[in-house]
C-alpha cells in the first residue's frame, strides 16, 4: 500500500527505475523550456506516471516506466553458481502541447489555413528535436547503464493538441 503522505521525508528503497525516470524527464523538460521563446511554454508542466497518461493534461512533458523485465548478463569472473540478471526498463517520453489549429465554429466552420497548421508545426517539430536531441546525449554520455536502445518516436495527436511519443530502453546490471 502506499503511504498516504507520500513525500520526501522517508525515501523508499530501491530508486534505480525511478531515478532514471526523473533524469529522462529533467533532460526532456529543460530541452523544451529551453527550445521556447515570448512566454509558448510558461504553462507547460513535466511528471512522472504509473503507465502513458491517458487523458490531456494541457501542456506536458511525461515520463513512465512502460515494462520492466529481466534481461541476460554473461557471467563474470569469479560468478559460479549466482548469476544476476540485467534490469532492463523501457521508458515512454510523451510531449503534448495544445493551440493546435483546429476547425472553428463546428460542422460548418473555418478550417484552419494550411500556413497555420505549417507554422504551429514547425514549433512542434523544433520543441520534439530539442528533446529527443538531449535525451540521445543523456543515455549515451551520462546515464551508467548496461546497454540502451532508442525506438523510433511517433507524432502523437489530439483534437486540439499536438504531441510526440518516443520510447528509450535501458538495461543495467544489478
Amino acid at each position: 500500500m502506499l503511504p498516504s503522505w507520500c513525500d520526501d521525508s522517508n525515501p523508499p528503497c530501491c530508486r534505480t527505475l525511478w531515478d532514471t525516470a526523473d533524469a529522462l524527464l529533467t533532460v526532456a523538460y529543460e530541452a523544451v523550456k529551453g527550445c521556447c521563446s515570448g512566454g509558448e511554454c510558461d504553462e507547460l508542466v513535466s511528471f512522472i506516471s504509473v503507465g502513458a497518461p491517458t487523458y490531456a493534461l494541457g501542456d506536458y512533458v511525461c515520463v513512465w516506466l512502460d515494462t520492466v523485465q529481466p534481461g541476460y548478463r554473461p557471467p563474470r569472473e569469479r560468478e559460479q553458481n549466482m548469476i544476476m540478471p540485467r534490469t532492463v526498463g523501457r521508458y515512454g517520453v510523451q510531449l503534448m502541447e495544445s493551440g493546435w489549429p483546429n476547425v472553428e465554429g463546428g460542422p460548418e466552420g473555418t478550417v484552419p489555413s494550411p500556413e497555420a497548421i505549417s507554422a504551429a508545426a514547425i514549433y512542434s517539430y523544433a520543441h520534439f528535436e530539442s528533446m529527443t536531441r538531449a535525451i540521445y546525449r543523456y543515455v549515451m554520455r551520462d546515464l551508467h547503464c548496461s546497454s540502451y536502445e532508442i525506438e523510433a518516436a511517433v507524432p502523437n495527436s489530439g483534437e486540439m493538441y499536438a504531441g510526440w511519443q518516443m520510447f528509450v530502453q535501458i538495461s543495467w546490471d544489478m
